[in-house]
């Protein structure tokens, strides 16, 4: 800083100085020209002319203006802006840049609309995600005890049936049915409280790298290759190249594990179940289509829910919990990814669409 910046910050920079200045300056020129009042006497047509009088309404002209600059103006800009943060409306900042008290003040108080404004926003979130969190938990209970009622149902009549010293034979088979029912419920209440999770945000993405044709094809042939439940053809077109994906693979595989499984569940009678993955200079399409029964238009938007299932001729029992879909939207949604559903001629196609 040099010796010019010094002297002004030091004796120029405070409101008291200037107006200590202003008034010493307005003070030394009214003594002045009083002791010497022919400084302002003219003589104008032979007639002696006293400017005095004129001179002390210009220096009061002036330092009116200059109070009104320096200090009225300040204060009056710094009240609506307080004025507003009061309100908590943080869109207005105090434009007031001088180097002095008042400028210091308005600078003190747009960091405090700032912190103020960071402060409030953490707290809208933290209510939001409370909100969202308590939502949630009604609707698992709610879920829980609709679903429930099915499984509970039948465990208590298969109980009371062997209580009632059922024949042997029977009593073996009622126990296979508790045990599977059993499972159901621990599935369900499994899957539904993950689902819950990632929906309020517990549990987070694990990115990594991983080749995507070797998940489709691990996961594939983990629930397709060796059927003998179900008589169809498995057809593949991955491409021979690798596609490297940067996402959470748990959660990918899942999701793949879920669609795959749909396809399978509902795959006609000797029909077919077909794999594509196209990979394109800005994206990466996956599609699984299993030939069968078609979606009514209508009902397409509601296959993402929880616990959604069509009640026309393509529902058959397959055991499933009714959130496989809804945990696919979710980790999909999750990543950023497009996803859908469409009919074609003769079947059902889900597809992934990947941003690159």
């Amino acid at each position: 800083m040099d010796l010019l910046s010094k002297i002004k910050q030091r004796y120029f920079s405070g409101i008291s100085v200037k107006m200590f200045l202003i008034a010493k300056t307005a003070i030394a020129l009214f003594l002045l020209f009083n002791v010497f009042p022919q400084i302002l006497t003219f003589s104008i047509s032979g007639q002696q002319v006293d400017f005095i009088p004129v001179v002390g309404i210009i220096l009061v002209l002036i330092i009116s203006s200059s109070y009104h600059k320096m200090l009225a103006q300040p204060l009056i800009e710094i009240n609506k802006t307080a004025a507003k943060i009061a309100r908590l409306d943080f869109s207005t900042k105090c434009d007031v840049k001088s180097n002095d008290e008042l400028g210091e003040m308005s600078r003190n108080l747009n960091l405090i609309s700032r912190k103020l404004n960071s402060t409030i926003t953490k707290l809208e979130r933290e209510l939001d995600k409370k909100e969202i969190l308590l939502k949630s938990q009604r609707e698992l209970s709610d879920v829980l005890s609709h679903e429930m009622k099915t499984p509970l149902g039948i465990i208590k009549a298969y109980a009371e049936g062997i209580k009632d010293n059922i024949s042997p034979a029977r009593q073996e088979q009622y126990i296979d049915t508790i045990i599977r029912e059993s499972d159901r419920m621990n599935n369900l209440i499994v899957e539904l409280l993950n689902l819950s999770a990632m929906e309020t945000g517990a549990i987070p993405l694990k990115i990594t790298s991983f080749d995507l044709v070797e998940l489709i094809e691990e996961v594939a042939g983990r629930l397709l290759i060796d059927s003998a439940e179900r008589q169809f053809k498995l057809s593949c077109h991955l491409g021979n190249k690798r596609v490297e994906l940067k996402a959470d693979r748990d959660k990918m595989e899942q999701a793949l594990s879920n669609l795959i499984t749909n396809a399978y569940k509902y795959v006609a009678d000797n029909g077919e179940i077909k794999l594509t993955m196209k990979k394109e200079p800005d994206s990466i399409r996956i599609e699984i289509y299993n030939s069968g029964g078609l979606i009514p238009e209508d009902k397409i938007p509601c296959l993402w829910k929880r616990f959604y299932r069509l009640d026309r001729s393509r529902d058959k029992k397959t055991g499933g919990s009714g959130l496989g879909l809804a945990t696919v939207a979710q980790i999909l949604s999750m990543h950023g990814f497009i996803y859908g559903v469409k009919n074609e001629k003769q079947g059902v196609t889900f597809y992934i669409l990947i941003r690159e």
